[in-house]
């Protein structure tokens, strides 16, 4: 959802913007204006919020200007002194749904915006979400570390209704096609649907992969795969099950899925919903991988290949933070698994490479550019210039600077 908060006072509006985690509540987007002037131009180019948080009194254009040019789906809160009390009784008239007396407590305002927000339809709140990262997310069990999933999911159920695949005249959404069929909330008339999301998870998994689900899943092998991102067993266990439609493997697929979505979410830029569930069944799933993985699992295994990737990535992105573990994902190996083959194929520390790379770079710098000590230490991936000059003396046996100094001398001598 989306929510415009509009207050000439540059210290409430500061303060409206950061009292609360706005995105727990299912705003994706919020803005905030001290410009009543420019929130009206805003509002008459087409710009429409979920929610209005505005103060009633202030210069050029009041809230209740802003109230009245506001699109009547626009659920309106506004903020007065009790001087204003009057003024905000007219507001009310317009349509606006509460208002707040300054000064703005925390609990107030939470409550008032949990029952705004319940008052916007749930066809509206579904209306932009991202169905993949929707679907997983609860298929996994993990909407609870996503706000914003966990209340439209909730918010689902309690208007009554149930996941299905979908007749022509049913009133339904968050709908995708799945076998030549479409597949959603479908609205019910019946009141005694299942309450629970986790009732309502196993109902789609049920439906969608034909298979029965009981009690969910302990951790397994093939969990702690993913985890470790030790994609080459992990392509051996799903060879091993291909054909497996058991609750455990389907889960532990959506798992992956899960986990793919939230590291590599290019690898799904041009798939829709039904594509990326449908990777459950059969051997999708690891035929997909074998295709869309940057680099082929059976290449990765390489351990020479996978040195020279590492090493090109490097010098590439010197300037970048370059951890173990970052390195390791982008080669799809465990870091312990990742440094073990790197000291074996090269000798050397894959710390030791970086570090050494980057003071080569340091050195090329120095002599071709006047770039500022300071510039070039933070062009290679440094905070603090005082760290690097040791390094860089305890190298080349020079400090930065005297090295520069040499250099310049050396080729004035040379004329």
């Amino acid at each position: 959802m989306k929510l415009l908060i509009v207050d000439d006072e540059r210290r409430i509006l500061e303060y409206l913007l950061n009292v609360m985690e706005w995105e727990k509540y299912g705003f994706n987007e919020v803005k905030g204006l001290s410009s009543s002037k420019e929130a009206l131009l805003l509002i008459n180019n087409g710009y429409e919020p979920d929610v209005l948080i505005t103060d009633i009194k202030m210069p050029e254009v009041t809230g209740l200007d802003l109230v009245q040019a506001m699109n009547r789906n626009t659920k309106v809160i506004i903020i007065s002194g009790y001087s204003d009390f009057e003024f905000a009784q007219k507001a009310i008239r317009f349509g606006v749904k509460d208002y707040l007396l300054k000064p703005i407590f925390q609990d107030e305002l939470k409550t008032t915006i949990s029952k705004v927000i319940n008052e916007i339809s749930i066809e509206k709140m579904v209306e932009d979400i991202n169905l993949i990262d929707f679907y997983l997310h609860i298929l996994n069990g993990k909407e609870a570390n996503v706000f914003e999933f966990n209340y439209i999911f909730n918010k689902i159920i309690e208007s009554n209704f149930i996941a299905s695949f979908v007749l022509f005249d049913m009133k339904s959404i968050c709908n995708f096609t799945w076998n030549n069929r479409v597949f959603g909330f479908v609205k019910s008339e019946i009141d005694e649907l299942p309450k629970s999301k986790n009732a309502n998870r196993k109902i789609i998994i049920e439906k969608l992969y034909d298979t029965k689900i009981n009690d969910m899943p302990s951790e397994t092998k093939l969990k702690s795969l993913i985890q470790n991102k030790n994609w080459n067993l992990l392509i051996e266990e799903l060879k091993k099950a291909e054909n497996n439609m058991s609750q455990d493997m389907v889960i532990n697929k959506l798992e992956i899925l899960l986990y793919l979505n939230e590291t590599l979410p290019k690898m799904f830029t041009h798939c829709d919903v039904g594509s990326v569930l449908n990777l459950v069944n059969d051997d999708n799933l690891l035929k997909f991988l074998y295709l869309n993985l940057d680099h082929n699992i059976e290449t990765i295994s390489n351990n020479e290949e996978a040195i020279l990737f590492v090493q090109d990535y490097i010098q590439r992105n010197l300037s970048s933070p370059l951890s173990l573990e970052m390195i390791a994902d982008k080669v799809y190996l465990h870091p312990v698994y990742l440094s073990k083959i790197y000291k074996e194929g090269t000798g050397e520390n894959l710390s030791s490479y970086i570090l050494n790379k980057r003071l080569e770079k340091m050195k090329e710098l120095l002599e071709k550019t006047d770039l500022k000590i300071k510039t070039i230490t933070e062009m290679i991936g440094y905070k603090k210039p005082q760290n690097v000059n040791e390094l860089f003396k305890k190298k080349y046996k020079v400090t930065p600077s005297q090295y520069r100094k040499n250099m310049k001398n050396r080729n004035f001598s040379s004329f």
